[in-house]
């Protein structure tokens, strides 16, 4: 039977997981962003869950008990060990079912088997789970359900407990592993799932049941609102359904893009390690800095954008082994042809992904020729450490195994396993950064009153001490009237007031539906339930208020002279400046950034009234509200216009009347990479 079962494309395995969930009353939501949403913890969104953290940690209330998502995710981590394999990707999507306190492990374990043997016709003989050691209730209903218990197997913590951080929520998990079969096992009696022998098993879903929240001296009570959280890479179960036993590069994900480069270099895929490598690495790179770049993230020195930088010029180094008819870029369509249309802002902008990678591969030719610069005296001294190799690779973007390649021709050793330590402390750096949760986490929601009060009087929700700052105290309130730094705009600064005590609020940070103050006091200074007094310091407020709403007048002015083309990339709304950074193909002409300027205060000068209004979002956006890539929305929207002229979807300040700007001056127009200036 499983010889005649036709294959299943991505797709229709990608629309079923959707169906089977919607059909089980799941609220079907889209993916979020690669760029995660008030969430200063992440790098990327590293996981299906990492949107409804909020609902996990208790914040807030979901606005629906169950949800299903094919999320967009991106791991950092997992950059250097693409190609050493079929599995590892930086960029895959998650297929994942959410419940808020609804159903849980009796559920979610039958739900599971019914989608891969029923959905995706999978033999159940195949079909192997892992529990944690402890959980006893998991295993009577995998037992249930259909799996014998000879194929149930327990694990420790290692492998099957999940924990948002040190304190937080926490539980058990259960994987399913799929059977590669007897021809892959390394042959020893207790070969099964996590065999550290062979590769037999592919774990394919992982279920998590949260279940506890845990203390900081490490005791667990159960949750009042338990959680089910799970993830399967479409790409992984696209190969597993297809019987793809190589992996994921195999499947029509991956295919077109492979195939195009091998036709690029004359060289078949499946005939030599070496060049498969290279076009994997190809493939995925391609796939990753087109979604990276799709959803805002610009080529650069630091954070995100060092991230895509890294993964450019990765990419490019393998396209320069397989020959010089080679490029990364040319990728961006067939990426842009078999996403496009579940991400439609992949199809969008294809032109400009494409345009920012060209950019790109130019400049590391440059980074090639200065890394070629430092190299040299370096071979000529005759010697080469691990540090120098590091740096070579880290700050210059210039690969090991070239430099590598270049000594030994010099008769220069250099150590790689040593460069290999040290880049491996980065990666675990990485892997820090991009953890599921940051700890210390609110346990409540914060509402935000900013918007008609400067003061307010509030409830202490949670004190925690600042790490190596004795002085400083990070505060949270039931409500508060601080803005938290969010779509470009500064946080507020200002006092909190208690008890005869004074003490300054410097840093205003979102933590999910939580809002984080940062305190110059010490941390035993305030303890949860105390009453305090929040004042916003107003006149940087309204100074910050001044640049914000100028930047919306600039953006419109700046579509009304170049057109469409011109679109928000990014912004710093600070209370003496601002920067305003949009795409737009080429440098502007003189007279072209006059007319923007000019236009600009006609319309400060016009006195336009500020208007808000609460929207469904698909009514603001049929009435032209301008939305951007790193805003995160829900159902209903905030939407601030200027007359009838500046209207974008924005939750920050905003003056009342144009006028009140007094006057905006464009001190300058500069690229700040491939298809993006800044003002």
């Amino acid at each position: 039977d499983e010889a005649r079962r036709p294959d299943m494309t991505s797709a229709d395995i990608r629309q079923r997981f959707l169906n089977f969930f919607k059909e089980r009353d799941h609220k079907v939501l889209p993916s979020s962003s690669l760029i995660p949403f008030g969430d200063p913890s992440l790098l990327f969104t590293s996981a299906g869950m990492v949107p409804f953290k909020p609902y996990f940690l208790g914040q807030t209330n979901p606005p629906f008990p169950r949800a299903t998502t094919c999320q967009k995710v991106f791991r950092a981590v997992d950059i250097d060990v693409v190609g050493q394999d079929g599995h590892h990707l930086t960029f895959f999507e998650m297929l994942g079912n959410f419940s808020f306190g609804d159903y849980f492990k009796e559920k979610a374990i039958p739900y599971a088997y019914e989608f891969l043997t029923k959905e995706l016709r999978l033999d159940k003989e195949r079909l192997w789970a892992g529990i944690h050691n402890d959980d006893d209730e998991s295993f009577e209903i995998w037992k249930k359900t259909g799996v014998p218990e000879e194929r149930i197997r327990r694990f420790g913590d290692d492998y099957n407990f999940w924990a948002a951080g040190p304190t937080g929520p926490c539980g058990p998990d259960s994987e399913v592993h799929y059977d590669g079969g007897q021809e892959y096992s390394c042959g020893r009696p207790d070969c099964g799932p996590n065999c550290e022998y062979c590769d037999r098993f592919l774990e394919i879903w992982n279920l998590v049941f949260m279940q506890w929240n845990r203390d900081e001296s490490g005791k667990r009570t159960p949750l009042e609102r338990k959680g089910i959280d799970t993830g399967m890479g479409l790409e992984r179960i696209t190969a597993v359904v297809n019987r793809q036993r190589p992996g994921v590069f195999e499947t029509d994900l991956f295919q077109p893009l492979i195939t195009h480069s091998a036709e690029e270099t004359g060289r078949p895929y499946g005939t030599n390690a070496d060049i498969d490598a290279s076009l994997k690495v190809l493939a995925d790179h391609a796939r990753g800095s087109a979604m990276l770049l799709a959803d805002g993230v610009v080529p650069a020195n630091d954070g995100r954008g060092y991230v895509l930088r890294r993964l450019i010029r990765r990419g490019m180094v393998h396209a320069r082994r397989l020959g010089p008819a080679v490029h990364l870029s040319s990728g961006v369509p067939i990426v842009a042809r078999l996403l496009g249309d579940v991400y439609p802002e992949l199809q969008k902008q294809a032109d400009r992904i494409a345009e920012a990678v060209r950019s790109e591969e130019e400049r590391f030719g440059v980074a090639l020729r200065q890394g070629m610069e430092r190299l040299q005296p370096l071979l000529e001294r005759g010697t080469l450490n691990p540090q120098e190799v590091f740096y070579l690779h880290d700050t210059l973007g210039f690969p090991i195994e070239l430099t590598a390649e270049l000594a030994s021709e010099k008769g220069v050793t250099v150590d790689l396993e040593a460069v290999a330590a040290l880049m491996q402390v980065q990666r675990d750096r990485s892997r820090v950064a991009t953890g599921g949760f940051a700890a210390p986490q609110a346990g409540t929601a914060s509402q935000f009153v900013g918007y008609d009060h400067m003061e307010a009087d509030a409830t202490v929700t949670d004190v925690f001490p600042v790490a190596g700052q004795p002085d400083q105290t990070d505060v949270f309130l039931d409500e508060t009237p601080f803005y938290a730094e969010r779509g470009g705009q500064t946080a507020d600064n200002g006092v909190l007031t208690w008890n005869g005590v004074s003490a300054r609020v410097t840093d205003v940070q979102p933590q999910g539906e939580a809002i984080r103050h940062r305190v110059g006091v010490a941390p035993d200074r305030l303890k949860a339930g105390d009453r305090v007094h929040a004042a916003v310091d107003a006149a940087r407020r309204h100074a910050v208020a001044r640049h914000h709403s100028a930047t919306h007048l600039l953006h419109r002015a700046l579509r009304d002279v170049l057109g469409e083309a011109a679109s928000q990339a990014g912004s710093s709304v600070q209370p003496d400046y601002a920067t305003f950074d949009f795409r737009f193909p080429r440098a502007l002409a003189a007279d072209e950034v006059d007319r923007v300027s000019r236009l600009l205060n006609e319309k400060i000068r016009g006195d336009l009234v500020r208007r808000v209004e609460e929207l469904p979002l698909d009514q603001a956006i049929k009435t032209g509200a301008v939305a951007l890539f790193d805003e995160k929305y829900g159902d209903l929207v905030r939407v601030v216009s200027f007359g009838d002229w500046a209207r974008e979807l924005c939750g920050g300040t905003h003056v009342e009347r144009s006028g009140e700007i007094g006057l905006a001056l464009i001190s300058n127009d500069r690229s700040i990479g491939a298809g993006i200036r800044r003002i």
